[in-house]
């Protein structure tokens, strides 16, 4: 007999063993009665005389028997669900709302948790209707304050993981009870708590609600009086609402902001608990994001030229944060001097949430923050020797404000600070100095070229003297240095002056031993910045630095059979890839010539790296197993299976796409060691990102090697049949693998790369691409008539990309055919291609959304049509009149007109680059050609 309390008990023990055979157990009755299995743990949760931890694990497993974090497996699980008896289901619906009324609270949140689960798989296809309307009841009318605490949370629960659109219908009844539950008639506090959350889960789905003044009015009454509670949990919950607020409903908040919202706000962030300061701060954290967003998006409407009202589409632009700035700005300076001085680095604190909501503050605006008192506080507290906290605040402050202002507002105070920038380099407290790294950093990144260049020598110095201090100060050098990389480029300046010293401190962080703070990391990426931007008359030193690099990373290779246990081979990973992080900027720096004086090493190198991943994939047994059937496994960390070892395969993938790039034909002696490499990687999209590095090489790869006969052989011969020499055909193999790709890969964002390396490879192959045409035109055709829906906001950028991937392949094919002497009758050979070509520009060309990257893009390909026509017109005529004539016709459409008119009418106002403009004259041109009588 089952005896299911005992198993769920040992669940929680410290006994391994005990755990193990527990879960072993439960997935044994789970498999072989699932409908008894959940009935019993139904019964287990609602049952009062268990254990407490019983209970409890009951409910996570019946939690588990719907929850997984792949969504097929997901959906699997739902359908076994769906599929139960509906006695059965009825019975474990019935009990786990019956263990809610558990006075027991951490019991309770289980049973919600079960209840919100069931629902949000059942709701959608309209099933168990009245758990809503039993849970509101239990709200109004609950006898015992733990019963309504638990109603609420479980509403709470059904509203974040149910579908807006699903409870939109509920929308008024739900509001009802959690406002309700959230006023301050309320019995106990956690009741509030535990109604504010709810409403928090709500407030995406109640926006006809907000549109009603009336209502409103109330909701945001009870949410700013749950403020003045003296209680932080609920005063926590309430700013939490009132940050969600502001982001779903911004454009509502004039008055409430006004009236209320900012002396409320100011009031949390001056509170003594530390949760609350940090919520408060976290609410004017969201209405600069917000302001950011909707002022970018005011910019754009007025350069669009779409009026200046909001019936002319401007978006609603209240500048809240301009309301009063150095009210705001002083207060989160205040706050900054309340730092831990024994918290992490990762912790967050008052302080560090202040410092951020500063920054946030200074991008919107601007050099209203050095006003009022901003200025003054950093001026006055940099200096003070008594307090290391005022230092440590001030320095905070003035790294924060860099980012908004014009920088010529920032100059005195930026001239002022960076002398004693330089001394509190070398202050006695560590996170002064920490903090003071930090800001240099960010002077370096945002000021250090408006800066008198006779300051660089300094800062230089200081930060190569500081990479011997402890590891979170070297981290934040490593990036100051390499902002000055990025920002400072001449052949006599500062970064030149002292590149050897540079690359040299630099290299002694990447020989540390730990990487503590990520200051190995930091240190690699830094000098690979420092390479990829040094001088031309540095190329002897980079030479030298890439030996020493090949030297280390040869070190590793060699001892990697040596090293044991998981931390340690991560850390021999995270160096192999930082140095090829390094490596790959140098190498493209390289002629030629002086790359092929050391590709052979290279590649040995690469491929000993590739052959070491290679054979630990084929030595890993993978432990991971998720509980297709009961899912009650709580302890598995699926963290654990995640292998450091795959970003090095990807790094080495990049560091061979800049020696293809390189070398070009020359890499040919290369191509059959790395080539079944380069094909697992293709063949294995669900690799997302190893899988877009190796279709980037690919299209490296043909543009490198062109019509090779490795590359471009049709049949592959078999290996007794060639005998030593290599097998070639590997564009055939690349094409099937990336239309393989296309069709498997769960990742949406492959697929733009794919396509655009269809462009690559169509420009590379010449008349062999001619094989491929038709199944990569089909393929095109396919992704031009994805359509997404206006509220599919989070598909936008994929669809931009999605496009810019198109019209690369297009471009691509399209000017294979042009360099082809009978490319253009190839192309009406199917009179369906030029259509499909054309339909596509005309959806950009009808698209208010395009961006104008892809206009020129569509504007150079339509030009490049009209070119090939032009340069084919006696071909074209011989083929027949209305050959000449249809293409004419599809010329002549008013949309094409109406493109090319408005890239240049916008390139005159500036709203489109030259570039942009050029395209549109010279495509014009060539349409006027082609349509014109011959």
């Amino acid at each position: 007999m089952m005896n299911f309390s005992e198993w769920l008990g040992n669940l929680l023990s410290p006994d391994q063993a005990q755990r193990e055979l527990a879960e072993k157990n439960l997935l044994a009755a789970s498999n072989e009665n699932f409908p008894q299995y959940v009935i019993t743990l139904a019964t287990e949760l609602a049952n009062e005389a268990n254990p407490p931890q019983v209970r409890s694990a009951a409910g996570i497993a019946i939690k588990n028997t719907l929850q997984s974090r792949d969504a097929a497996v997901r959906t699997r699980l739902a359908n076994r669900w769906l599929a139960l008896d509906a006695l059965a289901t009825d019975e474990v619906k019935q009990k786990v709302l019956a263990a809610l009324s558990t006075p027991l609270f951490p019991v309770a949140s289980q049973a919600a948790q079960a209840v919100a689960i069931i629902a949000s798989v059942e709701l959608p296809i309209g099933k168990w209707q009245n758990v809503l309307d039993e849970l509101l009841q239990s709200v109004r009318t609950g006898p015992t304050p733990s019963l309504v605490q638990s109603a609420l949370t479980t509403i709470g629960y059904i509203c974040e993981q149910t579908p807006p659109d699903v409870l939109r219908a509920r929308s008024s009844d739900i509001l009802t009870a959690v406002v309700y539950g959230a006023g301050k008639s309320q019995k106990t506090h956690a009741i509030q708590v535990a109604a504010l959350r709810a409403l928090y889960n709500s407030l995406e789905f109640v926006r006809e609600n907000f549109q009603r003044e009336n209502e409103r009015n109330y909701i945001m009454s009870v949410v700013c009086e749950a403020t003045q509670i003296p209680n932080d949990d609920v005063v926590v919950a309430a700013f939490e609402c009132l940050g969600r607020i502001m982001n779903f409903y911004y454009e509502y908040m004039d008055a409430y902001m006004e009236k209320a919202l900012f002396q409320i706000s100011i009031m949390g962030i001056r509170n003594e608990s530390e949760s609350i300061v940090k919520q408060a701060i976290e609410f004017w954290s969201t209405i600069c994001e917000e302001e950011i967003e909707v002022r970018e998006d005011f910019e754009e409407a007025i350069a669009a030229g779409e009026g200046d009202t909001l019936e002319g589409g401007l978006p609603v632009f209240h500048n809240f944060a301009k309301a009063d700035v150095p009210t705001l700005s002083v207060t989160l300076m205040n706050t900054m001097k309340k730092q831990d001085e024994d918290a992490d680095d990762e912790d967050w604190t008052a302080a560090t949430a202040a410092a951020t909501c500063l920054q946030l503050l200074a991008q919107c605006v601007g050099d209203d923050i050095l006003q009022g008192g901003g200025a003054q506080f950093i001026e006055q507290n940099i200096v003070n020797q008594e307090d290391w906290r005022a230092r440590d605040a001030a320095v905070m402050a003035f790294g924060s404000v860099l980012e908004g202002p014009e920088p010529k507002s920032l100059i005195k105070l930026a001239t002022q600070a960076l002398p004693v920038l330089i001394t509190l380099m070398r202050d006695e407290n560590l996170q002064v100095k920490d903090s003071t790294a930090w800001a240099i950093s960010r002077l370096c990144e945002q000021l250090i070229q408006d800066l008198d260049p006779r300051t660089h020598a300094g800062i230089v110095e200081v930060l190569l003297q500081s990479l011997n201090e402890k590891p979170r100060v070297i981290t934040h050098c490593c990036s100051a240095l390499m902002h000055m990389a990025e920002n400072l480029v001449s052949e006599t300046g500062v970064m030149t002056q002292f590149f050897q010293d540079i690359c040299a401190g630099l290299l002694a962080v990447g020989a540390r031993a730990d990487n503590e703070n990520r200051s190995r990391t930091s240190a690699y990426v830094a000098l690979a910045k420092i390479l990829e931007r040094a001088a031309d008359s540095l190329m002897e030193v980079i030479a030298q630095v890439i030996v020493e690099l090949l030297t280390r990373l040869e070190q590793t290779i060699s001892s990697y059979d040596q090293v044991f246990g998981r931390d340690a081979k991560n850390n021999t990973h995270e160096i192999q890839s930082s140095i090829l992080t390094a490596l790959t900027p140098a190498i493209r720096r390289m002629s030629k010539e002086q790359v092929s004086q050391i590709s052979d090493r290279i590649m040995t190198d690469m491929l000993s790296l590739l052959k070491q991943h290679h054979a630990r994939k084929n030595e890993t047994v993978n432990t991971e197993q998720e509980f297709h059937s009961s899912q009650i496994n709580m302890t598995i960390n699926n963290t654990e299976n995640l292998d450091s070892g795959d970003t090095v395969v990807e790094d080495v993938f990049l560091l061979i796409s800049a020696l293809t790039s390189s070398l070009e034909a020359d890499f040919h002696r290369y191509l059959s060691s790395v080539a079944d490499y380069l094909m697992a990687a293709l063949n294995n999209p669900g690799e997302y990102n190893l899988c877009t590095i190796a279709v980037g090489v690919a299209g490296d790869l043909c543009r490198a090697l062109g019509n090779h006969p490795d590359m471009t052989r049709p049949h592959p011969e078999p290996a007794e049949a060639r005998g030593d020499q290599p097998r070639g055909g590997y564009v055939r193999d690349i094409m099937h693998l990336l239309v393989k790709a296309l069709h498997e890969s769960p990742v949406h964002k492959v697929k733009p790369v794919i396509l655009s390396c269809f462009g690559d490879i169509a420009l590379s192959v010449g008349e062999h691409f001619d094989q491929y045409l038709p199944v990569v035109m089909a393929v095109l055709a396919r992704a031009t008539s994805v359509k997404i829906s206006p509220d599919e906001y989070e598909m936008y950028d994929y669809m931009t990309t999605l496009r810019e991937g198109i019209k690369d392949a297009y471009t691509g094919v399209v000017i294979n055919l042009k360099m082809q002497e009978h490319g253009a009758m190839k192309l009406l050979s199917t009179q369906e291609y030029l259509e499909q070509i054309l339909k596509f520009i005309m959806s950009v060309a009808v698209d208010p959304d395009r961006n104008e990257t892809l206009v020129s893009g569509v504007i150079a390909l339509l030009g490049d049509l009209a070119e090939m026509f032009n340069e084919k017109v006696s071909e074209l005529q011989q083929a027949g009149p209305q050959t000449l004539a249809g293409i004419r016709s599809l010329y002549q459409q008013p949309w094409v007109a109406d493109l090319l008119q408005e890239a240049m009418a916008k390139g005159k106002m500036k709203r489109y680059s030259y570039k942009t403009k050029r395209y549109a004259k010279w495509a014009t041109v060539q349409i006027q050609s082609l349509v014109a009588p011959h």
